[in-house]
């Protein structure tokens, strides 16, 4: 599964992106990984932050800027009795 959000930044504007779990066995939601990105430019910028979900790689996110990738975190996904 793959999610794709569009973003947009003005000069020196940033970017926190944070994967919360939560299920049964947690007392509360919990803050898994967190993402930033910042734009140091004096000019508007443009990307995307692609999330994937996938049994073999875990929950990756990626952002692309400028045909620039930053990896913001890759969480493993574990099963457990």
């Amino acid at each position: 599964m793959s999610i794709g959000f569009w973003c947009s930044w003005k000069p020196f504007q940033e970017l926190d992106a944070t994967l919360t779990a939560a299920g049964n066995g947690l007392a509360q939601p919990l803050l898994v990984a967190r993402g930033f990105y910042r734009n140091t430019s004096d000019d508007m910028q443009e990307g995307a932050l692609h999330v994937r979900v996938s049994r073999e790689k875990g929950v990756t996110a990626t952002l692309v800027i400028n045909s620039r990738t930053y990896d913001q975190w890759r969480v493993a996904l574990v099963e457990t009795l």
